[in-house]
């Protein structure tokens, strides 16, 4: 990751410090600055530590984690791979996700998808939706090349990302020249600290015009991002960083982010509060509001969270006061890291994730929240590449918007047009035809039942003039279809998943004579 805002969170055993030798104190400190997430400092002595002829699957997954919460994939596959051979030891299985993340990154998608099978596998979470990796690039093809995409003009070599948008202007994050940060580093990336800025479209210029610090007390010396701000324009809600004191005092700190919120007094953002969804000891962070403006989502570690950060949302009182968290659960979050969420007028949920199958490190995924049969969808290319893809934002009216990426080499903002609707990817139109067994006539107007392995009914339709037919299936379920006609006995067939795709032909025989009568 390219930094702190990307929360990549996580929470791992750390190695016993057993003793007082010069590799052991070594190991100590390397040990200090991943928990307080100076990964390239951590890594550095990690790679000394094994270079004085001392290593040991703790410090291989560590040194491994440091570099993919870095966006190196490459030297993270390297460790991972070496890892992998103490696979028989008891050693997390989370790693596997991030190995199989990494592996997509680098191009390696055959290892990536075995690696991530077993992943499944170990972690239990196989279901009848999602059986393996199989086909599923296939799947994601379905809603790629829906977009046309571009590179934003205010883009610079810092760090920009970020798309709250209201009308003309843009709200984003970055670390170019700025004054509350000049002079410091954060640790975790070697970078500069981020600040909230806004850029407006001059539609007669056709461009973006040089973009401006927000003016107020959001900015800070440490990090501020993601904000969402209310559809009268007087209440914003904005992540920013919380340093926390760790250990013996003055020694180490540890970052956590918090969501905080802004009133506007006079053209500028004032009377920045402490929300009661935050904590000391985990992050929240990535506010969005929805629609009607009565909920919050946003992302957190938060105990009793799923995987590394899930999604939250929170009821919003009249008084402002904050309801009990709510987690939208393993339809949405996994094992992995999830963020960045977006809330359409429609009530559709864009986020990035790396704990679904997708291409590279972090993929765009589409959740219809009100749909009565949800499902969660892959959004494809070009939004989604073997970098890292997040921060997407969507106008549904003019189908216009921004996403961010690491593609380049440091996250930048694309501009987006969304020139394809989002494909089913749950259903699936099989298609068949009807005969006689004996005379190999086909059939018309026989009707044709779909059932899954349970019995329960998925639809009904029958066969055309021609005999033909098509039905809807659930494409990661096996199905059985029965086909029944006047005289003739009903007939069966099972459709197994991986015979989805072939053409179905059922036979009927007939159970009865028929008389001519003049």
């Amino acid at each position: 990751m390219k930094n702190t805002y990307r929360i990549t969170f996580f929470t791992l055993t750390f190695l016993s410090v057993l003793g007082l030798t010069a590799q052991e104190k070594q190991i100590e400190k390397a040990n200090d600055e991943y928990e307080n997430s100076a990964y390239i400092d951590a890594s550095e002595i990690y790679l000394k530590v094994i270079k004085s002829g001392f290593k040991s699957p703790e410090i291989i997954l560590k040194l491994g984690n440091a570099y993919y919460f870095n966006a190196n994939y490459t030297e993270a596959v390297k460790w991972y791979d070496e890892l992998y051979v103490y696979k028989e030891q008891s050693i997390d299985k989370s790693y596997l996700l991030r190995y199989s993340q990494s592996l997509k990154a680098v191009g390696d998608t055959k290892k990536a998808a075995k690696i991530y099978d077993e992943f499944l596998k170990l972690s239990e979470i196989l279901n009848d939706d999602f059986r393996n990796t199989k086909d599923y690039l296939d799947i994601i093809e379905m809603n790629s090349n829906r977009y046309d995409l571009d590179t934003l003009n205010v883009n610079s070599k810092y760090i920009e990302y970020g798309s709250f948008f209201r009308n003309d202007t843009l709200y984003f994050s970055s670390t170019r020249n700025n004054r509350s940060s000049i002079g410091r580093i954060d640790a975790w990336n070697n970078d500069r600290f981020l600040d909230v800025y806004t850029t407006v479209f001059d539609a007669k210029k056709n461009k973006y015009l040089k973009p401006k610090q927000l003016k107020g007390d959001v900015n800070s010396k440490y990090h501020e991002s993601s904000v969402a701000i209310t559809n009268d324009g007087k209440t914003m809600y904005f992540t920013r960083s919380n340093n926390t004191l760790f250990g013996k005092k003055g020694k180490n700190t540890i970052t956590h982010l918090k969501i905080y919120r802004a009133q506007k007094v006079n053209g500028k953002w004032k009377n920045v509060e402490d929300l009661t969804i935050n904590g000391d000891n985990y992050s929240a962070a990535h506010p969005v509001l929805s629609p009607d403006e009565k909920t919050l989502f946003y992302v957190s570690d938060m105990p009793g969270s799923l995987g590394k950060t899930d999604i939250y949302s929170v009821a919003i009182y009249d008084n402002d006061e904050l309801g009990k968290p709510k987690n939208l659960g393993p339809k949405v979050n996994t094992k992995g890291r999830e963020s960045f969420p977006f809330i359409t007028s429609d009530y559709e949920l864009y986020f990035s994730s790396d704990g679904h199958f997708g291409l590279g490190g972090y993929d765009v995924f589409y959740f219809d929240l009100v749909a009565k049969q949800q499902q969660l969808i892959n959004i494809g290319k070009p939004i989604n590449s073997a970098s890292d893809d997040f921060a997407f934002a969507i106008n549904n009216t003019n189908k216009k918007g921004y996403v961010s990426s690491n593609r380049s080499g440091v996250d930048n903002i694309y501009t987006l047009v969304e020139t394809i609707p989002i494909k089913d990817i749950l259903e699936f139109n099989l298609t068949g035809f009807v005969t006689d067994k004996k005379t190999k006539e086909l059939l018309a107007n026989a009707t044709i039942t779909v059932t899954d392995r349970n019995g329960k009914i998925q639809s009904i339709s029958a066969t055309n003039s021609e005999g033909k037919f098509s039905v809807k299936i659930n494409r990661f379920k096996s199905n059985i279809i029965k086909a029944e006609k006047m005289i003739y006995t009903p007939s069966n067939k099972f459709i197994p998943v991986e015979d989805n795709k072939k053409v179905a032909q059922l036979e009927l025989e007939k159970n009865k004579i028929e008389i001519k009568i003049n």
